[in-house]
């Protein structure tokens, strides 16, 4: 109590002495400024300094079982006072052994004061405050996976190898130091990140060179050590005992899903809602049933003859609780390279991928790496190929889809990739975020009339051409990613003949185009930079059937429209008129109004070539516009009927040209000896040469009515589908 009301003293926080003095007495009693104004002298410079009081404070022992239901003034809360006031760092002493030991021996239900202890020792140890340059010492890493080293999460390769069942016994029952814990983590990286440039502006101040010690610079945890934290399942932990860690969850879940969104993907927590449930509920009867790493690996050499066996394994681990499926990690990344192989029973398919989401939602980030490195294309290398780490694939998440390519042949393994993908790509944009919070643009300038007279416009402008690099990185990323998988859904060799509604590449299109759908969601700007690239014209009727976002193509038809490739302008009319056949929409009806004005004034702008060219790839998508708008059979017949008389010229105009041609050209054998005979006949060669060059021309001028009569017949045919589409051949009355 005394030590209490010295700190309070030395903070002149006198209506907390008050309250102090309140609860001890169990009365309300008034206490005036003035009156404490002695005792307050005798206490900060007699009884109590300031330096006795932090010295005495870390040599209080820690409180066993802190929690919630302890009343009163407790040791953490003189520690707590004396951080926030930064008399620790005053005075050089070193409070990371209580704050640690403290966390261990912290129990449910949380304490309140515990998240805003974290918090003061966080910024104690990461940011300098005016009355000190001195920061606390951070906890360690190893420190802070001794937390963690007895959790349900870390098995010996001892018991790993007698393929035995998790000793009950070794479940946790106190999460409370693992979650309190992991807060510090998640909140020093986000102090020190949102913090970096003031840090290192501060690093830089010119009073640092006139000390004999370093400026100090906050340390970052590795990725290696999150990523030994069971974060997913700690959270789903906090998330359903929310009132046993009151006032953690929340800061908890923002720094989650500020730092790692990959970590907490909302389709994760669906999916993990749902399947938990059903599935424990569907195997209860495979409950009895021996299920070991030995006993499995003996089913998954037999899977082909003895499938049966494979699959009662299957079903005993599914009946199992997650935390004791984690031995089986190991011997699953190696079970899904055999899952590409054509003889395997799609049911083991489909229960190895149920085991691997539940999996997933417990250690997904050395579950996701192992997937990649387990599933990677090796046949074609002539070298061992060492193994990708997580930044490697943090960075470049294309390196996901360098599998073997049997993999988007095999629905259930490529839902496995495609989370696995996504994940990583919301890593990368996060990586990127943070690299660039790390790495700040620094004033150049040495003293302050200079950062005075710096430009704050060029420093903005800086910035900001940071972040449009990072965002078409991502953006060409994301693009590369989408045409990659778009590529995936052409047909292969003998799948061109089977044109089957049940098969692998219909279900594996499905997939791949409600992952793109999603992708288009959460940015459409990605679905204008695909469709500007274009893609296979084979894919439309596949993209614009079954991703149902792709209706905000409409928006930018007319733009692509615009653009002077004749490329961007046939695939925009073949995708007008599928978008029109599946979204009928007026806003469908003035873009189909706008693409035959188009053409209309292409019959006019047109160079022959180019024309012929334009209309043969256009013309055919004119019977789906009508089809789906009947208003505009009158244009489009219109525009049928000038093309096909374009079409009668040229070809009256070939033929004309071509008689001619050859009358004016006439020339024998014997002209063409002379005239490599004898070089003194100028005339002569310049008559060879003119041949030569009409004989060339005239080559030019077939072929190209050879094109135009193409076109005029598939005007006709055209106008004759237009036709049979438009006339009613039903008796509509009754």
């Amino acid at each position: 109590m005394l030590f209490l009301i010295a700190i309070h003293l030395h903070s002149n926080n006198m209506s907390a002495i008050a309250d102090l003095v309140s609860s001890t007495l169990g009365m309300k009693s008034g206490i005036k400024a003035n009156a404490l104004s002695r005792l307050r002298a005798i206490f900060t410079q007699e009884i109590f300094t300031e330096q006795v009081i932090t010295s005495h404070a870390v040599k209080v022992p820690v409180t066993d079982n802190l929690n919630a239901t302890m009343t009163g003034y407790l040791p953490i809360n003189s520690i707590y006072q004396l951080l926030k006031s930064r008399s620790f760092s005053k005075h050089k002493v070193p409070i990371k052994d209580w704050i640690y030991n403290q966390i261990c021996h912290c129990s449910c239900p949380l304490h309140p004061l515990v998240p805003s202890l974290i918090e003061v020792y966080v910024s104690s140890v990461v940011l300098k405050s005016s009355k000190t340059d001195h920061l606390n010492e951070p906890i360690t890493d190893m420190e802070i996976l001794n937390i963690y080293k007895d959790s349900v999460f870390h098995w010996t390769k001892k018991d790993d190898s007698k393929g035995s069942r998790m000793d009950p016994a070794r479940k946790e029952n106190n999460l409370a130091p693992h979650l309190v814990m992991l807060y510090y983590v998640m909140l020093y990286e986000d102090t020190v990140i949102n913090n970096m440039k003031t840090i290192v502006m501060a690093n830089r101040d010119p009073k640092h060179n006139l000390t004999s010690t370093p400026p100090q610079t906050p340390k970052s945890y590795p990725d290696s050590l999150l990523a030994q934290i069971p974060i997913n399942y700690l959270l789903k932990k906090a998330q359903e005992e929310q009132p046993q860690y009151a006032g953690l969850f929340s800061p908890l879940l923002r720094l989650l899903v500020t730092h790692y969104p990959h970590l907490c993907a909302i389709e994760d927590w669906l999916e993990e809602s749902y399947v938990t449930g059903v599935t424990q509920a569907d195997n209860t009867q495979y409950s009895d049933t021996e299920c070991t790493v030995e006993t499995f690996r003996d089913a998954l050499g037999q899977m082909v003859s003895c499938p049966g066996r494979m699959m009662t394994q299957l079903h005993s681990m599914l009946a199992l609780p997650v935390q004791e499926l984690l031995p089986f990690s190991d011997i699953i990344m190696e079970a899904l390279p055999l899952m590409i192989r054509e003889e395997v029973p799609r049911r083991i398919k489909d229960l190895i991928k149920r085991i691997w989401f539940l999996l997933h939602s417990v250690t997904p980030r050395s579950l996701r790496l192992g997937t990649v490195n387990s599933l990677r294309n090796t046949e074609t290398s002539l070298y061992t190929v060492a193994p990708y780490t997580e930044n490697d694939v943090t960075v470049d998440p294309l390196i996901v889809l360098r599998c073997d390519d049997r993999v988007f042949r095999c629905a259930p393994l490529l839902e496995v990739v495609l989370r696995v993908l996504a994940a990583y790509m919301q890593a990368c944009k996060v990586y990127l975020h943070n690299h660039m919070q790390k790495n700040p643009i620094l004033e150049q300038a040495q003293n302050e009339q200079e950062r005075r007279d710096l430009k704050k416009i060029e420093q903005n402008q800086a910035e900001q051409d940071r972040r449009d690099l990072k965002n078409a990185l991502v953006a060409t990323q994301e693009s590369a990613i989408i045409q990659i998988l778009l590529e995936c859904c052409l047909p292969r060799g003998k799948e061109k003949e089977d044109d089957s509604l049940l098969s692998d590449r219909r279900e594996v299109q499905c997939i791949i185009c409600t992952f793109i759908h999603q992708m288009f969601i959460s940015d459409p700007n990605l679905a204008k930079l695909v469709h500007f690239q274009g893609y296979p014209e084979e894919l439309l009727p596949i993209t614009t059937a079954r991703i149902p976002s792709i209706h905000i193509c409409l928006d930018f038809i007319p733009e692509i429209l615009s653009q002077p490739q004749l490329e961007k302008q046939i695939f925009a009319i073949k995708m007008m008129s599928y978008l029109c056949c599946q979204f009928a929409l007026p806003k469908s009806l003035s873009v189909a109004k706008l693409s035959v004005n188009v053409m209309f004034t292409m019959l006019g702008v047109l160079e022959k070539p180019d024309r012929v060219n334009f209309f043969m790839e256009t013309i055919p998508c004119l019977v789906r516009v009508c089809q789906a708008f009947p208003p505009l059979c009158e244009d489009v017949t219109s525009l049928l009927h000038q093309v096909g008389r374009v079409c009668t010229s040229h070809v009256a105009e070939s033929s004309n040209l071509l008689q001619y041609d050859n009358r004016e050209t006439d020339i024998t054998d014997s002209d063409l000896v002379l005239g490599s005979k004898f070089n003194e006949k100028s005339s002569k060669l310049s008559k060879v040469e003119s041949a030569v060059k009409n004989l060339s021309v005239g080559k030019k001028n077939s072929e190209l009515s050879s094109k135009y009569r193409i076109l005029y017949g598939l005007v006709q045919k055209t106008f004759g589908e237009i036709v049979k589409e438009s006339l009613v051949t039903k008796n509509i009355y009754l």
